[in-house]
C-alpha cells in the first residue's frame, strides 16, 4: 500500500519574533488548535508567550510537558471573581492612569469586569514588549482595542476568528459589535469561506481577512487503513464533541435509535462533556441502546487519536444552535480524515469546507434523522468504501489542513 506522508515542505522564517499569544483558556480541551499554533511558531524557533485566564480544569501536568519542553511561557489573569475585586481592580487602573475613568464609566457593550481584564493583559504585554500579538477570539480582540488610547503600548495585532466570536456574541451585543476593531488596520484570519463571508456582514473590509484553516500535525494524526471486516460485525462509529446543543447529538442517538430497528449492526462512542449529558443519558436510555452507544466524557488529544483508531467511522450531526453558535470549520474532522476515517456530517457553518461530499464523506441536512442513519448504513452496508474514503480524505487533509502550511501563512501574514 502506498505510504502517506505529507508532503509539506518545510520552510525557515528569516527572522525569529517575539510574539504574544492570547486566548481564553490555554490549554483548553476543546480548543487544540490554539495548542497547535503555538508549538508550531516554538518549533520554529520563535519566542512564545501566551496570556489566558487560567488552563482547562480537567488539564494535567503531563500535558503540559511540551509546551515546557518548548521553553512556552505561559501567563495567568483571572478575571474578576467578586464585586469587590472588581472594585480593587477598577481603583488600581484609575491611579495609575486617572484618563481610564471615561473607559471604565461607560463600559457598552463591554462588561467593566472584561475591560478590566483587558487591562491587565496590556500591563501584561507592555512589558513582554512583543514583535505583535496574536489575539484568538474576536471578542478578545475588540476588548484590547477598546483600552488601546488608555495604555501605553499595544502591538500590531492579528486576529483568528473561531466561530461563537462572529456567531453568537453578534446576537446578543449587536452587529455593529466590532466596528472599532474593524476600523484598525488589524489582520483578520478564519478557516472556512462561510466565516469569510460571517465578517464581511459584520463590516469587515476585504482586504482585512485571510483564509487560513486551523491545521492539525500530520504526524500526530497518522494514516491508518482498516481491517476489512464483515457486515456481522459491528461498524464502529466515533464522535467528539462538546456535549452541547451545537453539536447536535441528540439527532445522531436517534439515528441509532433507526439503525437498531433496520437491524444495522452499529456501536456508537462519543467523547465529549458538558451541560447536555443527563439528557444525552436519557435519551439513550429512552431508546434502549445503552449496549450499542456510550459516552465516555473528556479525553486527551491522544486518547482521542486512539479511539480514532479504533473506529471505522467518524460523524458529528452538528446545527445552528438557539445563540447563533455553529461549526465554522470543525478541526476534528480534519483529524479524523487524517487517520484514514470517512466522516458523516451536518451541513452547517464552514462544515463543508472541511470534506468532501461524496469523496472523503458525506454530508446530511442538519437534523434530518433518517438523512443521518441512511449514510452510516451505507458505510455498514459497504465496508470496502471506508478504505476508500479513508485514503481520499488523508490526501485532502494534507492538501489543506497541515499544521505547516498553516504556520507557514502565519508567519506570512506576521511580516
Amino acid at each position: 500500500m502506498k505510504k502517506f506522508e505529507s508532503s509539506v515542505k518545510k520552510y525557515k522564517f528569516d527572522i525569529t519574533m517575539n510574539l504574544c499569544v492570547l486566548t481564553h483558556l490555554f490549554p483548553a480541551r476543546s480548543e487544540t488548535f490554539v495548542r497547535e499554533h503555538v508549538l508550531g511558531m516554538a518549533r520554529r524557533g520563535h519566542q512564545v508567550t501566551v496570556i489566558a485566564r487560567s488552563m482547562d480544569a480537567d488539564i494535567q501536568q503531563q500535558e503540559l510537558q511540551k509546551l515546557d519542553e518548548f521553553k512556552i511561557t505561559r501567563i495567568y489573569i483571572e478575571q474578576s471573581q467578586s464585586i469587590t475585586d472588581e472594585l480593587v481592580r477598577a481603583l488600581r487602573a484609575l491611579l495609575e492612569s486617572p484618563n481610564r475613568f471615561r473607559l471604565l464609566l461607560k463600559t457598552n457593550p463591554w462588561s467593566r469586569r472584561s475591560l478590566l481584564l483587558a487591562l491587565d493583559i496590556a500591563k501584561k504585554v507592555d512589558a513582554l514588549k512583543p514583535d505583535l500579538i496574536h489575539v484568538h477570539f474576536g471578542t478578545l480582540a475588540a476588548r484590547l482595542e477598546r483600552i488601546r488610547p488608555f495604555v501605553r503600548f499595544l502591538p500590531p495585532m492579528l486576529v483568528t476568528w473561531h466561530g461563537y466570536d462572529a456567531n453568537a456574541m453578534p446576537r446578543s451585543l449587536g452587529e455593529d459589535v466590532y466596528h472599532d476593531l474593524f476600523a484598525t488596520e488589524a489582520i483578520h484570519t478564519v478557516g472556512s469561506q462561510f466565516m469569510r463571508r460571517r465578517l464581511l456582514a459584520l463590516g469587515a473590509r476585504e482586504d482585512q481577512i485571510s483564509i487560513n484553516p486551523m491545521g492539525i500535525d500530520l504526524t500526530r494524526f497518522a494514516y491508518r487503513e482498516r481491517p476489512a471486516n464483515s457486515q456481522d460485525q459491528p461498524l464502529k462509529v466515533l464522535s467528539v464533541g462538546r456535549l452541547d446543543e451545537m453539536k447536535g447529538h441528540r439527532y445522531l442517538i436517534e439515528a441509532f435509535a433507526h439503525l437498531k430497528q433496520r437491524g444495522v449492526l452499529s456501536r456508537l462512542r462519543i467523547i465529549g462533556e458538558g451541560p447536555l449529558r443527563s439528557m444525552l443519558e436519557k435519551q439513550i436510555d429512552d431508546f434502549g441502546l445503552m449496549n450499542s452507544v456510550k459516552l465516555l466524557g473528556s479525553a486527551s488529544s491522544n486518547q482521542v487519536i486512539e479511539e480514532m483508531y479504533h473506529a471505522d467511522l467518524f460523524t458529528l450531526s452538528g446545527v445552528e444552535a438557539k445563540t447563533g453558535k455553529v461549526e465554522t470549520q470543525g478541526v476534528v474532522f480534519a483529524e479524523a480524515q487524517a487517520t484514514g476515517l470517512p466522516v458523516v456530517a451536518c451541513d452547517v457553518g464552514g462544515v463543508s469546507d472541511s470534506l468532501i461530499n461524496g469523496k472523503t464523506g458525506i454530508l446530511c441536512a442538519p437534523k434530518n434523522v433518517i438523512a443521518l442513519a441512511d449514510a452510516i448504513e451505507y458505510f455498514a452496508r459497504n465496508r470496502f468504501q471506508i478504505n476508500a474514503f479513508g485514503k481520499r480524505g488523508r490526501f485532502f487533509v494534507e492538501d489543506r489542513f497541515s499544521l505547516e502550511t498553516m504556520i507557514t501563512k502565519f508567519e506570512q501574514l506576521y511580516r
